[in-house]
């Protein structure tokens, strides 16, 4: 927000950032919570939580398809799923989204975030 006064230059507004561009994720997520992220496509949404938090160990990464599948359809899978490791996510593969109550390698936990990217 700017204001004009008269017989002054006028000042451009300052730019309101980009859509995504405020680091919401500190203030959306801690890992203090149970976090359950079901992946549609690659692990970018999820590799840049689990950085940001900085400690993974609260966090399920789902994924559609086998890790072979992953590998092949996405070149930076193989990246992503050592980051993830590395900051202690579990990765569940061949998830089915529609049926994860039912997938007894993660319906044990009660999630505080379920996040569909």
């Amino acid at each position: 927000m700017y204001s004009h006064q008269p017989g002054s230059p006028q000042q451009q507004p300052e730019e309101e950032p980009e859509e995504g561009g405020k680091d919401v994720i500190p203030e959306l997520y801690n890992t203090s919570q149970k976090i359950l992220i079901a992946c549609l496509e690659d692990f970018t949404v999820a590799c840049e939580i689990a950085s940001k938090l900085g400690d993974a160990t609260n966090i399920v990464v789902m994924s559609p398809y086998s890790c072979g599948e992953m590998k092949r359809l996405y070149e930076n899978a193989r990246s992503q799923m050592l980051d993830l490791s590395k900051l202690g996510a579990t990765i569940v593969f061949d998830a089915d989204f529609h049926k994860f109550h039912e997938d007894s390698r993660i319906n044990h936990t009660r999630y505080d975030r379920i996040i569909l990217v």
